[in-house]
């Protein structure tokens, strides 16, 4: 299939699809290294994952004026990142956590971090953490959640469990559905309200839905074998998590489900994973769970976060802002 960008769509963001379109349909995939390469294999790899991140970090930190300090909570590697105009009044004692996307194997250190952080923090006048979890190939679950545990622990010496707000997109939105079941077993305080972007809480056995058609029809089939290929170690941080525990896989339960906060889904139409946001959304609503959706017409996967330049992102992430500043305690 040969899709033009929608009829919706801003010049911005045509200009942007049409070398993403390039990028993700003609020559997809990631160049990630076996499992057990030398370390020098994963350095290329990692200084490639780098550049791929450098130009859209480099529009964000032109628009919107921040200051980052790369440290440690709790013996965790963050970035906090607060708006150079200063954290407003309303927002003095509330704070996010974010959880940087990547696979539970891409864009380790900080960069797709601030991408995702850098813009909620400057349009909502906000403090937010952006936690380098630990992932694959060198770790697999849960230790993704224990570092959000030990980072969510430290905060709460500072501030109020409702005043705590969790997202992130892809991986780190599946881990911010995670975080939330974790945190209810070990009897935690729960967080004011979670973000689940460009993900949703799932189960190991779950179908892709319609949706499913973004990763296979418009991909030409002589890349079929390289997807599959490549995409791989994308399930190598879960590979040892039993599907029934609801702390890997939160959608196993209702019971967990029922328990969560105010709750954000976000994704795009063209997007995967859509049709399982979608269900999940109507699933939480079913549930009782104060559940709230927003859709990003024509867009890809994260498209909120590798796209800053378009209306649609800038659109996104002062939603995101606003809506948790709706939802959390001051």
């Amino acid at each position: 299939m040969d899709i033009r960008p929608s009829d919706f769509s801003s010049p911005e963001f045509d200009e942007w699809y049409s070398k993403y379109t390039v990028e993700s349909f003609e020559h997809p995939g990631y160049p990630i290294p076996e499992r057990d390469a030398p370390p020098a294999a994963w350095d290329r790899f990692r200084a490639w994952d780098e550049g791929e991140m450098a130009a859209p970090l480099a529009w964000d930190l032109r628009r919107y004026p921040v200051a980052i300090d790369d440290t440690k909570l709790a013996g965790v590697h963050v970035g906090v990142i607060t708006p150079r105009e200063g954290v407003s009044g309303e927002n003095s004692h509330r704070v996010l956590i974010n959880l940087r996307g990547g696979g539970f194997i891409l864009n380790p250190g900080l960069s797709f971090g601030k991408l995702e952080s850098i813009p909620v923090a400057s349009l909502g006048r906000i403090k937010v953490v952006t936690v380098d979890y630990r992932q694959a190939p060198r770790y697999q679950y849960p230790a993704a959640t224990e570092d959000v545990e030990a980072v969510y622990r430290e905060l709460l010496k500072q501030y109020a469990p409702k005043a705590i707000g969790i997202y992130g997109c892809s991986a780190g939105g599946t881990l911010a559905a995670q975080a939330v079941a974790w945190l209810q077993r070990k009897n935690l305080p729960r967080p004011g309200a979670v973000g689940i972007f460009c993900s949703s809480p799932g189960s190991k056995r779950q179908s892709a839905g319609d949706s499913r058609l973004w990763a296979t029809v418009v991909i030409p089939p002589s890349q079929a074998s390289v997807i599959r290929e490549t995409y791989k170690p994308f399930g190598w941080y879960m590979a040892g998590a039993n599907a029934s525990d609801p702390d890997a896989y939160p959608g196993a339960s209702d019971a967990v489900l029922t328990k969560f906060p105010a709750t954000l889904f976000l994704t795009g139409t063209r997007d995967p994973g859509s049709s399982a946001t979608f269900a999940a959304h109507a699933r939480m609503l079913r549930l009782g769970v104060d559940s709230s959706l927003y859709v990003m017409e024509g867009a890809p996967h994260a498209t909120h976060v590798v796209a800053p330049q378009t209306p649609e992102a800038q659109d996104a992430n002062a939603y995101i802002a606003r809506w948790f500043e709706s939802r959390l305690a001051q």
